[in-house]
């Protein structure tokens, strides 16, 4: 029996096609998947029962996306005769439930790690001005300095992160005075509507694997507190692993609101640089 998943994807990053090709060679299951147009079609060939599996599994291991439009899956007789040809992806995907999993679990070798290439091959820091106050060589450094940032920043610290691909500065949202330009991250999707007046569809594209920015008005409630001059304000969630660490354990400490900014306008004491 072989079914076709067609899905409506208006993006051609390469993204679907490289998701779709890893949760069925994580299966195991026989499959090839064709493009045309902006339909991108996954077809698997096992039986009834295994064929019910696969479509549980496939619906758990998709992550949102603000590119899916619509999705269908019909049962048709062959296999085409056109030959696979996966697109490049642009940048490596990293907000998915298998990424998630991974370094979430105490038992897998990247448990707490905050980038997606070789814990061997990475080196990460924490910096006072100049002074170095943690290397990270384990799972267990990461942990430390997971809580180390975490509550420096509770406390009021801005603190620069530095990686290959970026370099922001975040701090509690109350720190924000000296700060022109910044975007708003929420520690977690449960939070949005304490800051923000945000629509369903809205939630969805917060969550979403692109983790995009979106211009919200801020509610009546938050703005009676005073905290921003802002009526409206740019929002995301956590869209780095390691942002992704210090959010969890900033919520947990009360912390439900930072701000972000790539060209902060005062010198921060504290640094993190991966």
């Amino acid at each position: 029996m072989i079914l076709a998943f067609n899905f409506n994807y208006v993006s051609k990053n390469g993204v679907l096609e490289s998701l779709l090709k890893e949760i069925a060679v994580d299966f195991n299951i026989t499959h090839k998947i064709l493009r045309k147009d902006s339909i991108v079609t996954l077809y698997v060939d096992a039986d009834e029962s295994r064929l019910g599996t696969f479509a549980d599994c496939l619906s758990a291991a998709l992550p949102l996306s603000i590119f899916f439009k619509s999705s269908s899956v019909e049962v048709v007789e062959d296999f085409p005769l056109d030959e696979e040809v996966l697109p490049l992806m642009v940048a490596p995907i990293i907000f998915t439930p298998k990424q998630l999993a991974l370094v979430d679990n105490a038992d897998s070798k990247t448990y707490l790690f905050p980038f997606t290439q070789s814990l061997e091959n990475s080196s990460t820091s924490l910096f006072e001005n100049d002074q170095a106050l943690l290397h990270v060589k384990n799972t267990l450094d990461y942990k430390n300095m997971y809580e180390r940032v975490s509550t420096l920043i509770a406390e009021g610290e801005i603190i620069t992160i530095q990686t290959c691909n970026s370099s922001y500065s975040i701090g509690k949202i109350e720190n924000t005075q000296p700060i022109d330009n910044f975007e708003v991250i929420a520690t977690d999707l449960s939070v949005v509507e304490r800051m923000v007046v945000c629509q369903e569809n809205e939630m969805k594209a917060l969550a979403s694997l692109e983790r995009p920015a979106i211009r919200f008005k801020v509610n009546a409630l938050y703005e009676q507190k005073g905290i921003l001059e802002q009526k409206r304000v740019f929002m995301r969630l956590f869209d780095d692993l390691l942002l992704y660490q210090l959010c969890k354990k900033l919520f947990e400490k009360g912390v439900f609101f930072l701000f972000r900014t790539a060209t902060p306008t005062c010198k921060t004491k504290y640094s993190v640089i991966a």
